[in-house]
């Protein structure tokens, strides 16, 4: 008499199959929870409008400008009348050199109170590492 009973312990095709789909949709729901939080992070956007190089060059020469905060390539630029706006800045040249070639002289730029903010926390780090983890 053959015994039809499969061993204690082995698996059928289908019940592997099975695990293997919700290990994939696992994993698939992990990547998408992390890429979330990843454009969470990077796509902050706030409500403040974005102006040129050239238009921060002449709120300085009309002393309309009283703060500038540069954080890596983005400067966050605090007129008199606290109204706040964004504008990015080159690379290459540091910004009171971009702000010279627009025209602002020294003196001009001396009235502004100038922050360079380094970029430190949990974005900071979280965004470092998570291209090198996830691979």
């Amino acid at each position: 008499m053959a015994n039809n009973k499969s061993p204690i312990g082995k698996k059928s095709n289908g019940q592997m199959m099975g695990q293997f789909g919700g290990q994939i949709l696992s994993g698939l729901f992990i990547l998408a929870l992390i890429v979330a939080l990843y454009s969470a992070l990077v796509d902050r956007q706030t409500s403040t409008d974005t102006i040129s190089l050239s238009e921060v060059a002449q709120g300085i020469i009309a002393g309309q400008i009283s703060s500038i905060e540069v954080q890596g390539d983005e400067i966050e630029v605090r007129y008199a009348n606290e109204e706040v706006k964004k504008s990015k800045k080159e690379a290459e040249a540091g910004l009171s050199e971009t702000l010279a070639n627009y025209g602002v002289t020294p003196e001009q730029l001396a009235r502004v109170k100038i922050e360079i903010a380094g970029e430190t926390g949990f974005a900071f780090w979280l965004l470092n590492i998570l291209p090198i983890a996830i691979p």
